[in-house]
């Protein structure tokens, strides 16, 4: 009997170890998936993280690309304007210049064909030079203008009257 009793002990103190040992790996199994849980959330919010942050930096980028777009439609409205006016300008230039030039060339070709006398060109004579005259102001104003234009205002103030500019400025016209 004490024989089976220790037997009996024996069996169940094995199977009290084999349930142990079976608890153990429950326990192992459960800390495992345990880590890896927390394991996966970590790398799920350090994923969200990221994402959001990428977010964003794509809203940040988005705006500034919105500013400087704004920036540059001004800027070409700017030049567009800038544009017609030089075009404007070119255009007044080109029939202030023309005019004296198509009136020179008619002289120049009634003389060349006899179809003129001299009365004649004594008569256009003080009209073209006064057309001339004109032409070379508006050549000489240009020219200052765009160098002060390509090198920058400089001011140089100088009293002057101004009756003697207006009455350039009526004869001229």
């Amino acid at each position: 009997a004490q024989y089976d009793f220790n037997q009996q002990r024996n069996e169940l103190l094995i199977i009290q170890k084999e349930k142990e040992l079976e608890n153990q790996n429950v326990q192992s199994r459960q800390r495992l998936f345990i880590n890896i849980s927390i394991i996966v959330i970590v790398a799920v919010f350090i994923l969200l993280v990221l994402i959001y942050r990428s977010y964003t930096l794509k809203i940040r980028s988005n705006k500034l690309l919105g500013e400087k777009n704004n920036e540059i439609q001004l800027q070409k409205e700017s030049l567009e304007e800038t544009n017609r006016i030089k075009n404007k300008l070119f255009s007044i230039i080109g029939h202030d210049l023309r005019s004296p030039i198509n009136t020179l060339n008619g002289l120049l070709y009634l003389v060349r064909n006899n179809m003129a006398t001299k009365e004649d060109f004594e008569t256009v004579m003080p009209k073209l030079i006064e057309n001339f005259d004109h032409a070379s102001n508006l050549l000489n104003n240009l020219l200052n203008w765009t160098t002060s234009q390509m090198e920058g205002y400089t001011l140089d103030f100088k009293n002057f009257d101004v009756k003697d500019i207006l009455e350039k400025v009526v004869d001229s016209c």
